[in-house]
């Protein structure tokens, strides 16, 4: 059984928030710097969603999902994957627990993504089960 990260719970609205966290370190992407506190540097530097979801994970990096390596591959690549997060978010949606939750009240659910400790990326989740465009935490647009 899969475990949703986080649930909230609002008793006197009746809604709920589902949200499923990643962490990716910055030792796995591909930035300019000859070492973590010049990656982080470089990293603080992006401004925009979209620029920090175009990041490309390194050579070096070994993580899986199914047959597909990350390496060589952006951060949205990896997130949208055939179960990558998208789709184990959208499998808690789709699931039991949560439909038990939609009936007691409303329910969202967002995929928040840490990039390198520097950069927090999020996105809501459709009543379909499909992402919604990525917002970057602390900015006004994504």
């Amino acid at each position: 059984m899969d475990w949703i990260d986080l649930i909230i719970e609002i008793p006197s609205t009746g809604n709920t928030i589902i949200i499923e966290f990643k962490v990716i370190k910055i030792d796995f992407l591909n930035i300019a710097g000859a070492n973590r506190l010049h990656k982080a540097s470089t990293l603080e530097g992006y401004s925009s969603a979209d620029d920090v979801l175009q990041i490309l994970f390194g050579s070096w990096d070994t993580i899986r999902i199914g047959n597909e390596r990350r390496a060589g591959n952006s951060i949205i690549h990896w997130i949208t994957l055939p179960g990558g997060p998208a789709a184990q978010l959208a499998s808690y949606w789709n699931g039991p627990h949560v439909a038990n939750m939609h009936m007691q009240g409303h329910v969202s659910a967002y995929l928040v993504v840490i990039v390198g400790s520097r950069k927090i990326l999020f996105s809501r989740l459709d009543n379909n089960g499909q992402l919604g465009n990525f917002n970057l935490a602390g900015s006004i647009s994504g």
